[in-house]
């Protein structure tokens, strides 16, 4: 099995709820990845 690991940028508010909404789908359709987000 690999592992996995996403890291997003979100800078604003706009940027900031992207990065939410792909945490949700994360959580949904690969709940043993892990996401790093990097903000302001």
């Amino acid at each position: 099995m690999k592992e996995y690991c996403f890291a997003t940028l979100a800078v604003g508010k706009e940027y900031q709820q992207l990065a939410l909404l792909l945490a949700k789908n994360i959580e949904i359709y690969a709940p043993e990845t892990k996401l790093v987000i990097l903000t302001k």
